[in-house]
């Protein structure tokens, strides 16, 4: 009989090329996937801001045309912005009043990333933790002004006293870039 030599299972490894073209396909999508996800965080922190006017336009319809006092609530531990309502608390006896959230609006809670930068009253900055604004039926109502600022988007919303939809200004933040000089890296001569 004669003595065959044992089989050996050949294991091969990537080539050089196959592991180029997957680093080619690996950069190309993430070229693609990566400037679309600022725009997604550009959008869900603009639908932020959105909320937050709506909130504030519900005040305005509140104290220009409800019957009960109706506030801006800022509680700092949630990151949550509410509209309350001055309401008879149906839990105690003596018809106590107490500041309720509003049935109708939802709170506004601030995703991760984006901050609550400053609130104004009748231009005077209000505390940078728990805070509220408030106005009764019929009386003068205050200008609230509310600044925002995520990774993407920085913006402000205003509401003036006589006004029943606030005012939205927004700027895009920008990329912190380093800055180069040219000259000194031997790259003033270069053809752009």
């Amino acid at each position: 009989r004669r003595a065959t030599a044992p089989k050996h299972r050949s294991s091969r490894g990537f080539s050089l090329v196959e592991a180029l073209v997957v680093v080619a396909v690996l950069a190309v999508l993430a070229g693609l996937v990566i400037p679309r996800m600022g725009g997604v965080r550009r959008r869900e922190e603009g639908a932020v801001v959105d909320r937050v006017a709506d909130l504030m336009t519900m005040f305005a319809f509140r104290s220009s045309a409800g019957i009960q006092p109706v506030g801006i609530l800022h509680d700092a531990a949630s990151r949550s912005l509410e509209l309350v309502i001055l309401d008879i608390d149906p839990t105690q006896d003596g018809d106590p009043l107490v500041w309720q959230p509003d049935r109708l609006s939802m709170p506004v809670l601030l995703p991760e990333g984006m901050d609550l930068a400053e609130a104004t009253e009748d231009s005077s900055l209000l505390p940078e933790g728990d805070w509220m604004v408030t106005s009764k039926p019929g009386g003068d109502r205050p200008r609230v002004e509310i600044r925002l600022v995520g990774r993407a988007l920085e913006a402000s919303v205003s509401l003036e006293p006589h006004a029943l939809h606030p005012r939205r200004s927004d700027r895009q933040v920008a990329d912190a870039r380093e800055p180069r000089d040219l000259d000194e890296e031997g790259m003033d001569r270069e053809r752009w």
